[in-house]
């Protein structure tokens, strides 16, 4: 059975992020839903199947690396799993027995073939067609929505996890399709570069091409402050800043990420570009 997973981050506590994701959970709410929410606070938000309570130090925004930890506890019956952004809506009706077919001969499913863009009213962006990446050439009509059987999730050791500034998207959409030279690549910190080349080699091997889009749009709601729009600007500073995943953050007992690096500067430059709680 296809098993549809979910993360719900509100680290600052938005109001139109829980929206979107109050929203999504009713868009779902006739397949087998299931959804992580990460916590840097003492309460949660949703009642998700799983709640995450992170400590200070790893107060990252980190969903790959939740949606890792999710899929780990499914029920023994989901076979295959499909990842959404909660910001997503999904256009085509059929799409859930659509990947489920498509899963017998693919080994990654994009559930759409385009992403169309809704404003601050939800209204359609003007020319949602043609989106022009900052890149160049890295479509952004790709969007947060994907499927693999979970034999294939295992084999990749899970999902690319080492972005924490929400361009985990652009990673693995390389990464599945081969693609390991681009203008996101070269602008891309040395340490996230080397571990992404080892994550695209593992993906050669286990996906071999084999990768297939589902007819049909998706909208994708409009995130606070247009954050998501912009995410070239954190991409780019995780650069200036040196970032390495291997020093500067680690992956702790419980799965989450957490911070290792004495470089103090550093994590308060991350807090405010994510406009995250104070760091400790």
């Amino acid at each position: 059975m296809l098993g549809i997973v979910s993360p719900y981050i509100n680290l600052a506590d938005d109001r139109q992020i829980k929206e979107n994701f109050l929203s999504f959970q009713k868009q779902m709410s006739a397949f087998p839903l299931f959804t992580v929410e990460l916590s840097c606070s003492e309460a949660f938000q949703t009642n998700s199947f799983l709640q995450i309570k992170s400590l200070s130090h790893q107060c990252l925004f980190q969903p790959e690396s939740i949606l890792n930890l999710l899929v780990r506890q499914l029920p023994a019956d989901i076979n295959a799993i499909a990842w959404i952004d909660p910001r997503i809506l999904l256009l085509n009706p059929n799409w859930y027995e659509q990947t489920t077919d498509a899963l017998k001969h693919a080994r990654i499913v994009q559930l759409m073939s385009n992403v169309r863009w809704l404003d601050r009213g939800g209204l359609l962006e003007p020319a949602p067609q043609t989106r022009v990446s900052p890149f160049g050439d890295l479509p952004l009509q790709t969007g947060a929505a994907w499927a693999m059987k979970r034999n294939t999730f295992e084999q990749l050791e899970g999902l690319f996890a080492w972005d924490v500034v929400g361009s985990g998207n652009a990673w693995l959409r390389h990464a599945f399709s081969g693609e390991t030279s681009s203008r996101f690549l070269r602008l891309a910190a040395p340490g996230m570069h080397d571990e992404f080349l080892a994550y695209a080699r593992r993906c050669q091997q286990v996906v071999q091409g084999r990768v297939q889009s589902l007819p049909g749009d998706a909208l994708q709601r409009f995130h606070p402050d247009g954050c998501e729009r912009t995410f070239w600007v954190r991409h780019e500073w995780l650069n200036r800043s040196g970032y390495c995943p291997r020093i500067d953050i680690r992956q702790s007992q419980n799965g989450l990420l957490e911070w290792t690096s004495n470089r103090s500067p550093i994590r308060e430059q991350y807090r405010r570009l994510m406009e995250l709680p104070a760091l400790s």
